[in-house]
C-alpha cells in the first residue's frame, strides 16, 4: 500500500490510501471522497508516480501536489527492493562491512545490501533465533529459544529458557536477557559472564546505557538495573503490557545521568522518556508495536516504527514532548524488525520478507 498525508496548510487533517501501483483514477476515487467531506484545498506528501503525472489539478477542488519536505528515502513511498527469503518470520536484521544479516526460523541468511542477492544460508540448528548482531570486534552472534548464546564458533550455555534480547555495553561486555527472569553481563572476548541481574519477572527486550541496563517485564513496567551496584535504580511505568523495544536516543547524548530513550509496547503505544520522566506518548499503530528506530537524517530527528498491524510509521521527533505523525506505510504483512541503513532502512515481516526502504 502507499499512503498520503492529506492536511489544510500545514496541519494533518487525514489520509488518503490507495493500493500500491494505483492509476490516476483510483487517486481521483480517494480525492472525491475526501472532497465529499467537505475539504476544499489539501496537499498530497510524498508524490507517489500515480500523482506525480497528475501534477496540479482541479477535481471540484484544489489539488496541491509537493515534494515531501524530509525526502522519499526512509519517509516516501520508494523501495529499492524487495525479497523473500524464509517461508516463516523475519526475526532479526543487522548490518556488517556492506552486508546484511537476517535470520528467519534458526538460519542465517548473508545478503548484499545493495541488490537483495542471497549470498548465504547457515543453519544454526537455534530455532528460532529472537536476537543477533555483531560484537564490537566483529565476531556474529546470536541467541533463542535454546537459551544458548554463540558468538562466532562458541557456545555459551546462558539461561535454561529463551535469550529474549541483546544490547551491547561497551567494547567488550554484552547485556543478554532471558524469559527465566534473569540479565547476564557476558565478556564476548573471556567468553564468560561477569555479571548478573536478577529481575524477578520475565525480560522481554534489554537495551544497556553505560552501566544501567534497562529491562522490559511483562507487566509493562521498564526495569532499571546498575550491573555494577548490584541495584535497582528505577523504573519506567507506564505501558499496559510489555515493551518489545527499548532504544536510546542518541542525538540526546549519553551521559549517564542524563539519558533519552523511547520505548515501543504491546499495548500499540510508543513512548519517549528523559530518566524516568514520560515525556509523550505516540499514538497511531492498533496492534502491537514490535520495533522503534531512531533515525537523524540531515538535521530531521524522526522515528520509525513497524507493528503488527502491518503499518510503517514515521514521527518527527524534533521535539520529543510533542511527537507528530509525518508518515505512514502500509504492508500486507506484521513489521517485526527495521534496521537503519544512513539515510534508509531495511524493514522484516512475518511472512519471510525484506523490504529496502
Amino acid at each position: 500500500m502507499e499512503v498520503f498525508l492529506v492536511g489544510d496548510g500545514i496541519d494533518v487533517a487525514g489520509v488518503i490510501e490507495v493500493a500500491l501501483g494505483a492509476t490516476c483514477v483510483d487517486v481521483y476515487d480517494k480525492i472525491s471522497e475526501v472532497l465529499q467531506a467537505g475539504r476544499d484545498r489539501f496537499e498530497v506528501v510524498g508524490l507517489p508516480c500515480c500523482v506525480e503525472k497528475l501534477g496540479a489539478v482541479w477535481c471540484g477542488g484544489e489539488l496541491v501536489v509537493r515534494p515531501s519536505a524530509v525526502g522519499r528515502t526512509p519517509w516516501g513511498d520508494r523501495v529499492a527492493w524487495a525479497r523473500s527469503y524464509h517461508p516463516s518470520k523475519v526475526t532479526t536484521i543487522c548490518l556488517h562491512n556492506e552486508k546484511l544479516y537476517v535470520t528467519g526460523g534458526g538460519d542465517v541468511y548473508e545478503i548484499d545490501k545493495a541488490t537483495g542477492e542471497e549470498l548465504s544460508k547457515t543453519a544454526t540448528g537455534t530455532n528460532p533465533i529472537f536476537t543477533a548482531g555483531f560484537t564490537p570486534s566483529g565476531a556474529y552472534y546470536y541467541a533463542g529459544k535454546s537459551g544458548h548464546l554463540t558468538i562466532a564458533a562458541t557456545t555459551l550455555a546462558l539461561f535454561t529458557d529463551w535469550v529474549t534480547s541483546t544490547s551491547i555495553v561497551n567494547d567488550t561486555l554484552l547485556a543478554v536477557a532471558s524469559r527465566t527472569g534473569g540479565v547476564k553481563i557476558v565478556d564476548v572476548l573471556a567468553l564468560g559472564t561477569v555479571a548478573e541481574i536478577t529481575v524477578g519477572h520475565p525480560v522481554w527486550a534489554v537495551t544497556a546505557i553505560g552501566s544501567v541496563v534497562y529491562a522490559a517485564v511483562a507487566t509493562g513496567q521498564i526495569m532499571k538495573w546498575d550491573y555494577l551496584k548490584e541495584a535497582e535504580v528505577g523504573q519506567l511505568v507506564h505501558h499496559r503490557e510489555m515493551a518489545a523495544c527499548i532504544v536510546h536516543i542518541p542525538w540526546q547524548g549519553d551521559a549517564a545521568d542524563d539519558v533519552w530513550v523511547a520505548t515501543a509496547s504491546r499495548d500499540t503505544t510508543i513512548c519517549t522518556w528523559h530518566n524516568t520522566t514520560l515525556l509523550a506518548v505516540l499514538k497511531g499503530h492498533t496492534k502491537a508495536v514490535l520495533s522503534v528506530l531512531p533515525i537523524y537524517n540531515e538535521g530531521h530527528p524522526r522515528f520509525v516504527s513497524g507493528s503488527c498491524d502491518g503499518t510503517i510509521r514515521t514521527w518527527d521527533v524534533t521535539d520529543l514532548s510533542d511527537p507528530v505523525q509525518i508518515a505512514v506505510i502500509s504492508t500486507a504483512s506484521r513489521v517485526i524488525a527495521i534496521h537503519a541503513l544512513n539515510a534508509s532502512f531495511v524493514t522484516g515481516d512475518s511472512e519471510g520478507g525484506l523490504t529496502y526502504w
